[in-house]
């Protein structure tokens, strides 16, 4: 990986991108590769699912893994209405439905995370054997300046303001080229990331973060801890408020500190090897009969290629 971030156009994605229709009003955009238990990657606020280009191949050896674009993000269905978190857990349970999936490891980045969080609250654990929540808290405001999070609400509050004049395309580049990677991005990864970024309508990117950043889950995370084996990948900067947010909240949870809030991008190998860990323990602990999905590819119908 170079110091600019890298190949913004680098795909390890072993097929072209797939869709799957949920409802009249929504058509959902996905990778995959591999086959045994499945893997699926949530992207964070109006990100897709390329940013998993250089993990979802590397996990296909063992894993079958998944990487979608939610509702009005990247290439699937820009919807005028139910664009909230609330909505994005649903339309996760109706794609696990229409991919056949029984039981899987989420794996939530950022926002992706709040959506993870929004399905556990409103399904619970029956089909998440695993969680990996990747440098988001469930909470993110923050009450302290000390705490993990984004920031205390009036900082929320301007973030939020800056996202609607006249659009996210300002504050992405701004936060793609001093946050996602360990040191300053370079042009073509801010490119990249604004390019799909600005795939979601202004009004929609300003209401789903909204949505997300005032949100809580502490409770609802609280109790996934104490149901299934849960995962945090943070970024370094946040290690130490992460570290106690979880020894307060969620003490049987596991912690990575890793680079960046990107770090899945920036140091691939690491990451990866990380979810592989995970993954492998829990096979282990739980035994395969409780992987009934393990052997299964695709379905047939499951979505076209396009």
């Amino acid at each position: 990986m170079d110091e600019n971030g890298g190949n913004p156009h680098h795909s390890g994605n072993a097929e072209p991108p797939r869709e799957v229709r949920l409802c009249d009003d929504l058509t959902v955009s996905f990778h995959e590769a591999g086959r045994g238990p499945p893997i699926v990657f949530i992207p964070g606020w109006t990100m897709t699912g390329r940013m998993f280009s250089k993990n979802l191949h590397a996990l296909s050896r063992e894993y079958r893994v998944i990487a979608f674009d939610p509702r009005s993000h990247g290439r699937s269905t820009a919807t005028a209405t139910d664009n909230n978190y609330y909505q994005h857990g649903r339309d996760l349970a109706d794609l696990l439905d229409a991919l056949a999936i029984d039981e899987c490891i989420l794996i939530g980045w950022s926002m992706g995370g709040i959506t993870a969080y929004s399905y556990l609250e409103q399904y619970g654990t029956r089909r998440v054997r695993g969680l990996v929540s990747v440098d988001v808290c469930p909470t993110p405001v923050r009450t302290r300046q000390d705490e993990w999070g984004i920031g205390p609400l009036e900082q929320v509050r301007r973030i939020q303001a800056s996202v609607t004049s006249p659009d996210q395309s300002a504050f992405i580049r701004r936060y793609a080229g001093n946050d996602y990677l360990t040191a300053p991005a370079g042009a073509d990864f801010v490119d990249f990331i604004a390019s799909e970024s600005m795939n979601t309508p202004a009004t929609t990117a300003a209401l789903l973060l909204a949505d997300g950043n005032l949100c809580d889950y502490t409770e609802v995370a609280s109790e996934a801890d104490r149901q299934v084996p849960i995962l945090h990948v943070v970024s370094e900067k946040a290690e130490a408020p992460a570290a106690d947010w979880l020894t307060r909240n969620m003490p049987n949870s596991n912690m990575r500190a890793l680079g960046a809030h990107m770090m899945f991008w920036e140091f691939p190998d690491e990451f990866n090897q990380c979810v592989t860990e995970f993954v492998r323990g829990i096979s282990t602990a739980a035994g395969q009969s409780l992987w009934q999905s393990a052997d299964k590819g695709p379905p047939r119908s499951a979505g076209t290629q396009r």
